[in-house]
């Protein structure tokens, strides 16, 4: 399976991008009037996002999903141009009954390792590295 996307100058350094699913996202860069999200922004949005979906479907396949499930992603820029992303950090944030807790550490830890093909492309650029709560507690971590 291939995935496709285009992008579509607007103005300025605005571009509207359509993904091969139908879906449009505005891009915008930092000097302009925020019309959308910075390319590199969106990368870490992707991140989050198929790493999220990953540890909801995971869960959902138990018999205690979780009632709040939260990823922030947060990168270091490498001080020269391209100014790639040199460390990303990722916290995960899940909620829910107690008895779900070695459920979420697993998941996370699957995702992580194994499911999310964001992180596995990114990690081959930079360090990834994340840390996991669970109602608050520490339920685990990995990387840096």
């Amino acid at each position: 399976m291939s995935e496709r996307a285009a992008a579509t100058w607007q103005e300025g350094l605005r571009f509207s991008a359509r993904t091969g699913s139908g879906h449009e996202i505005t891009m915008d860069g930092p000097r302009e009037d925020g019309a959308g999200g910075r390319p590199k922004e969106i990368v870490l949005v992707a991140l989050a996002g198929c790493t999220g979906m990953d540890v909801a479907a995971i869960m959902a396949k138990g018999p205690r999903p979780p009632s709040r499930l939260e990823v922030l992603a947060e990168a270091d820029d490498q001080e020269s141009h391209p100014k790639v992303f040199t460390h990303i950090r990722l916290t995960y944030l899940g909620e829910g009954e107690e008895a779900s807790l070695a459920a979420f550490q697993r998941a996370v830890e699957l995702s992580f390792a194994k499911y999310c093909p964001v992180a596995a492309m990114l990690k081959r650029a930079a360090e990834v590295s994340y840390e996991a709560y669970w109602n608050g507690q520490l339920a685990g971590k990995a990387g840096a």
